[in-house]
């Protein structure tokens, strides 16, 4: 529901936290640096998207500054998404995460017609406030900008995922992993007009706040940005260009962050582990229990970026 906050029309920003927060004492979390600039900057109303045991989703609404007759609109600042995510939560790449796992029931108090707000340092949903106490970067350290892969963990990948892309409890669609053979032959062919053709029939594919084929696009964009693809960036920029419209708020921001190669935990660790940092078959099972369909969707979107990627090097080479 959206915000109704107050604007002093000479700065063009809400009222005053204390106000609005009633003086509340604020919960500190470990905010993504992919939200840094969302979070640092003014004060500006939020809509709640969604609320879950474990998270609650807003979306940060545009501010629009007039000139100082009050009269042209001269800059905004763009809208973004972000997320409060208890501890046990996957860890998102918009997310500031609290202390305290879902059990716990610290958004419990988040029910009804809420005004939000984010800036300054803090997210406040109704009477909850968070506070970023302290910063995690959302883009896994790779070992140099076209890691190189270890052959039996590319291996392991790919069997895993073929393993439970035939799971029932974690299907994906036949439709999808269709274009996604699409989207893999024509960037095999350095053909990327035919690429986004395949990617833009995935975006919204599927149910829920991240569709399967959101998902499998950010595993893509993703691996192909931190494994160093020669074509990450134009792929990237095309599906971002693509997808206002045909998708939901989060699943949108995801890909704006996985063309960045910033993802969650799971997603990350894994793609460490495939350029030889930590143990991949934990990492694995840790991705694919990430939602119904997100962790497997995601890890069959790295395979295909994976292989890709060792692809375009050997071919260079």
């Amino acid at each position: 529901m959206s915000s109704a906050l107050a604007f002093d029309s000479a700065v063009a920003r809400p009222a005053s936290t204390d106000a609005l927060a009633g003086h509340a004492a604020a919960a500190p979390a470990l905010a993504s640096t992919g939200i840094a600039d969302l979070l640092r900057g003014p004060l500006r109303p939020a809509t709640v998207i969604s609320i879950f045991p474990s998270a609650i989703y807003l979306r940060a609404e545009a501010l629009i500054y007039p000139d100082r007759h009050g009269a042209d609109l001269v800059a905004r600042r763009a809208s973004g998404v972000v997320a409060i995510l208890t501890s046990d939560a996957s860890r998102l790449p918009l997310g500031a995460i609290l202390h305290r796992p879902a059990s716990d029931r610290p958004l419990i108090s988040c029910r009804g017609p809420l005004h939000a707000f984010l800036g300054e340092g803090r997210i406040t949903v109704g009477p909850l406030t968070v506070r970023a106490s302290g910063w995690w970067d959302p883009r896994p350290r790779m070992p140099s900008d076209q890691p190189a892969l270890l052959p039996e963990g590319m291996r392991e990948l790919r069997s895993a995922v073929s393993e439970r892309l035939h799971s029932p409890v974690r299907d994906v669609p036949v439709k999808l992993c269709g274009q996604l053979g699409s989207l893999r032959a024509a960037l095999r062919r350095n053909d990327v007009t035919a690429a986004l053709r395949a990617g833009q029939r995935m975006i919204g594919l599927g149910p829920g706040l991240t569709p399967a084929g959101d998902d499998l696009l950010c595993g893509v964009l993703a691996g192909l940005t931190l494994l160093g693809h020669p074509q990450a960036a134009r792929v990237g920029a095309g599906i971002l260009a693509l997808a206002p419209g045909r998708t939901t708020d989060l699943s949108l921001a995801l890909l704006r962050h996985a063309t960045l190669g910033q993802v969650n935990t799971e997603l990350g660790t894994v793609i460490q582990a495939l350029a030889g940092t930590g143990r991949l078959h934990g990492a694995l099972e840790r991705l694919f229990a990430v939602g119904h369909t997100s962790g497997i969707a995601l890890g069959l979107g790295l395979s295909a970026a994976v292989d890709l990627t060792s692809r375009s090097i050997r071919s260079r080479g």
